[in-house]
């Protein structure tokens, strides 16, 4: 994924307790005035409001660190945030807010695999029904 290189600490070294991590949207051709760096896919993961994941190409949300992400950056986004002028809160909640996201990530999934199950066998089935003893469709 290629974003700037502070955007994983930037909200951090404002003093903001957050895992979301700003994009930087390019338009009309121009490219952002910080250069862009690669890092890894899995440090990431897009969520739509209330922790839901995404699930699909089609469906669009909000980059978050991943804990994986989180784990490998907890260093480098402490020391932002502890730097910052001005914090909403210490490290202590920081690192609350982030067990508790991740928990409410893992529930939201789990919730979300529950519901494609039911539809999966809804959809099958649907093709039960319309398959006869010859396998042709009705």
């Amino acid at each position: 994924m290629k974003i700037i290189n502070n955007a994983i600490t930037r909200h951090a070294s404002g003093g903001r307790i957050t895992l979301q991590v700003p994009e930087i949207i390019t338009s009309f051709g121009k490219t952002p005035a910080d250069p862009l760096f690669d890092f890894p896919d899995n440090w990431f993961t897009r969520l739509k409001s209330s922790n839901r994941p995404i699930i699909g190409k089609r469906e669009y949300g909000y980059l978050f660190l991943s804990e994986s992400g989180w784990k490998i950056n907890k260093k480098d986004i402490k020391e932002a945030f502890e730097n910052a002028s001005f914090k909403r809160g210490t490290w202590e909640d920081f690192e609350q807010h982030a067990e508790q996201h991740f928990q409410a990530v893992k529930i939201a999934l789990d919730k979300r695999i529950d519901y494609l199950e039911k539809k999966i066998k809804e959809a099958q089935k649907i093709k039960k029904s319309l398959i006869n003893e010859k396998g042709n469709i009705f």
